[in-house]
């Protein structure tokens, strides 16, 4: 299926940001002629398996003289399921019927040289993300970025990327020993002078913990919770060798090369689980606890467009 819409315009947004006609010349070049594609989500959440792909754009002049960035999307309909006996697990595996391209990733056609923190500027005051932003670089020799979502107030995220073989490295096919005390340290550090300073919509709101690593892969780790000692649990249990496990039980399932690997962390299971992977010919595969979440986030979706 085939759906049109408006990603961006010239005209001011919720954060008092406003973009100029060269800038929207500029993104629209990089959608028609990049080698990837860029995924369709889902207000932004990572957990969220791609359910379709921006296969073309352009500018439109509106009637107030501003201008707008409009795509075309395919949204897939198709889901393919593949049952394993031996294990009773189920995947669902969605792929364009028109576009080949891989998806353009987070971290595609970027190279980490330092571990680096992203943060959005709108979880935080003025004054608390200017303090951040200097303790980040001048007191734990960070890197930073900034992260840029559309709600007002986006639901908090901490988004930490680091060089091949910190927490995991495909190069040498197995995980990481032991992941440094330096590095749990600083991002220890990093969360806790953080957290307290975030914006929140709600009291119970959780924050979403993002951990990438980009070897010939990207490798993403993510946890969702309220309390930033359950982060620090997940990353010790990294290297127990599970994580492997997954991926090379994975790949004797599906053959195709792997652009991108998730696993988000189950804090009631207290482990690891691969969520989805995306491939080099545009093919996402999700498992079933990826699936069951992806319905779950677009019926709540669907549920507040009617609102």
């Amino acid at each position: 299926m085939i759906v049109s819409a408006i990603i961006t315009s010239t005209r001011i947004d919720a954060h008092g940001q406003k973009l100029s006609l060269e800038n929207l010349q500029e993104m629209l070049r990089s959608i028609k002629n990049s080698p990837y594609a860029i995924p369709v989500s889902i207000e932004h959440d990572l957990k969220v398996m791609p359910k379709g792909k921006v296969i073309d754009a352009c500018i439109i002049k509106a009637a107030d003289g501003e201008y707008e960035i409009h795509i075309k999307q395919e949204i897939y309909e198709e889901i393919k399921e593949k049952y394993i006996p031996e294990s009773k697990e189920k995947w669902y595996i969605v792929k364009s019927e028109i576009d080949n391209r891989p998806y353009k990733e987070e971290l595609t056609n970027v190279e980490i040289t330092n571990t680096t923190i992203s943060i959005d500027q709108a979880n935080f005051s003025p004054e608390d993300f200017k303090e951040l932003m200097i303790l980040y670089k001048n007191e734990l020799s960070l890197d930073t970025k900034i992260l840029i979502r559309k709600s007002l107030i986006p639901p908090p995220e901490i988004v930490f990327s680091f060089i091949a073989g910190t927490l995991f490295s495909s190069l040498k096919k197995k995980i990481t020993e032991k992941i440094s005390e330096e590095v749990i340290n600083l991002v220890q550090k990093a969360i806790l002078a953080t957290k307290d300073r975030i914006l929140r919509n709600s009291n119970d709101e959780p924050t979403t913990y993002v951990f990438f690593e980009k070897d010939n892969i990207i490798f993403q780790f993510i946890i969702v919770t309220l309390n930033p000692d359950d982060v620090f649990e997940a990353l010790v249990k990294l290297p127990n060798g599970d994580v492997q496990d997954q991926i090379d039980s994975f790949r004797t399932l599906f053959t195709k090369d792997l652009t991108k690997v998730q696993f988000v962390y189950s804090i009631q299971e207290k482990k690891w689980k691969l969520h989805y992977a995306n491939t080099v010919d545009g093919t996402s595969i999700g498992s079933e606890d990826c699936y069951q979440y992806n319905k779950m986030v677009i019926e709540k979706f669907h549920k507040n467009l009617i609102k």
